[in-house]
C-alpha cells in the first residue's frame, strides 16, 4: 500500500502555483487489527499481553496529562494546552465542561511527532499518484428492476437507477 496523492485546481489568486496536492490513506488499520499484527509478528508476546500493556499505557498517559505533565514517548510528545480570553487577570479559567464553562476557554490535547520517528516513517513511505475523482459526474449507486420479478433477462428489461 502507499499514500495516494492527487492534484487539484487551485482557485486562490494568492497561491504561487495553479494546482495543490491532497492525499488519502490507502486503508485504515483499526486497533484490534494492529494488536493482531503485532502479536503475529516477530515476538513471543501474546495478543492479551499487548492489550494489557496498551491499556496500562493509555491509563498512565491520561494520568500524567491530567497532572499537567508533558509525556515523551518513542513516537512523540503528548501535552495539553489552554487557550481563551478573559476580561481581567483575576477571572476564573473555566474550560468546556466546567461548572461555569460558558466562556471561550478551551483545553486541547496535542501530539507532536518525534523527529527521528517521523524521519523513519518518511524514509519508508511509498507514494502513488491517483486520478482526481470527478465529483460532478453522476455515479450509479444501485441498479434494480422496478418490480421484484426475478433477474434481468435481457436488454429489453427496464431497470431503476438510484
Amino acid at each position: 500500500m502507499a499514500l495516494k496523492v492527487s492534484a487539484f485546481k487551485n482557485n486562490l489568486t494568492t497561491s504561487p502555483k495553479p494546482y495543490f496536492v491532497r492525499s488519502c490513506n490507502a486503508e485504515v488499520v483499526e486497533y484490534d487489527r494492529l494488536v493482531g499484527i503485532m502479536a503475529g509478528g516477530r515476538t513471543t508476546v501474546s495478543k492479551i499481553e499487548i492489550l494489557a500493556v496498551m491499556q496500562l499505557y493509555k491509563e498512565e498517559l491520561l494520568k500524567q496529562l491530567s497532572e499537567g505533565r508533558k509525556v515523551k514517548t518513542p513516537t512523540g510528545s503528548f501535552f495539553l494546552s489552554a487557550a481563551g480570553c478573559m476580561d481581567s487577570p483575576d477571572d476564573a479559567y473555566a474550560p468546556e465542561g466546567a461548572p461555569s464553562g460558558d466562556t471561550d476557554h478551551k483545553v486541547r490535547l496535542h501530539h507532536v511527532s518525534d523527529r527521528g520517528f517521523e524521519a523513519e516513517a518518511l524514509s519508508e513511505l511509498r507514494i502513488e499518484r491517483v486520478e482526481r475523482p470527478d465529483l460532478s459526474a453522476p455515479r450509479i449507486l444501485a441498479a434494480r428492476r422496478p418490480s421484484a420479478r426475478g433477474a434481468l433477462r435481457g436488454p429489453e428489461d427496464r431497470i431503476r437507477v438510484s
